[in-house]
């Protein structure tokens, strides 16, 4: 599957009858997962005895596509999507390969998109930055601190103060990054679900804004074509009961489209693509 994936940087495994077990026992072979920010909170509901498996984004508004976690330091490499029940209508999930997408800018657009620094500028509760960063206390956190920026690769740098328990954190990233397979940039970024979709009860984007290095808002005008382009682009996944989806987080965007029936229940799971797998797959 990993040569697959480092291919086509999606992968659908369609057999009717996979369970969750069967999607566990696959996830632990190719990923050491981690835990989603927002596990535990109004967002995402954790499944009993694994922190490391939860829902989707609660709610049945559409979400724009987006890279898994880019507002924070350590994105994961991979997403592992499964399907206990989908929507009667609507509720499919959307890819966007970043590579493509990056290829289709004029020049111009595409040299800004990859230069520009993208500064996020963060209020995390302590429940969200615990889980997140996988740490109990605010002295355990500082003391991580220069670790995770050592960790960072040379495009990103992370700083925190802490009012009590909640964090305030400056994160400066880039919108296009080397994909972990073959190292071709790729469009990967919030940006899209920062701008266009509205914060609310199973978001929290009121906890986060973001400007450019000088302090000015990132261009509209860039955003809409980024908008346009990765919607050009996006294949719809129309799920079915037991549907298995991997995704490169450094290469793909994902997101959703918008549905009305509660029973829709999509589980994800992150974490870092195993390095013994990246080896072979990047030698192959």
């Amino acid at each position: 599957m990993t040569s697959e994936l480092a291919r086509h940087g999606a992968v659908l495994l369609r057999a009717p009858g996979q369970t969750v077990e069967a999607f566990t026992s696959l996830t632990d072979q190719l990923m050491d997962a981690v835990v989603h920010e927002a596990t535990g909170t109004t967002d995402r509901e954790p499944i009993e005895g694994n922190t490391t498996i939860a829902t989707v984004n609660r709610g049945d508004d559409a979400i724009p596509l987006h890279r898994e976690a880019a507002m924070y330091p350590g994105s994961p490499g991979l997403l592992a999507f499964y399907c206990e029940r989908p929507a009667e209508t609507g509720g499919e999930t959307t890819i966007c390969d970043g590579i493509e997408l990056l290829s289709r800018l004029d020049p111009s657009i595409r040299t800004f998109v990859i230069e520009e620094t993208l500064v996020w500028l963060l209020r995390a509760p302590g429940p969200r930055w615990k889980a997140g960063l996988n740490m109990s206390s605010v002295e355990h956190a500082k003391s991580a601190l220069p670790a995770i920026q050592a960790a960072l690769p040379s495009w990103q740098s992370f700083s925190a103060e802490f009012e009590g328990d909640t964090m305030h954190a400056v994160f400066r990233t880039k919108a296009v990054a080397p994909s972990q397979f073959t190292g071709q940039p790729a469009f990967g970024s919030t940006l899209l679900a920062h701008r266009y979709r509205a914060p609310g009860e199973f978001n929290a984007l009121n906890l986060v804004k973001l400007q450019l290095e000088d302090g000015s808002t990132y261009p509209e005008h860039v955003l809409t074509i980024l908008q346009e382009t990765a919607e050009s682009l996006a294949i719809e996944i129309a799920w079915r009961p037991g549907d298995i989806v991997i995704v490169d987080n450094t290469r793909f965007m994902h997101g959703r489209r918008a549905y009305s029936d509660p029973a829709r229940r999509i589980l994800l799971r992150m974490g870092h693509l195993k390095a013994e797998l990246r080896a072979a797959a990047v030698a192959n």
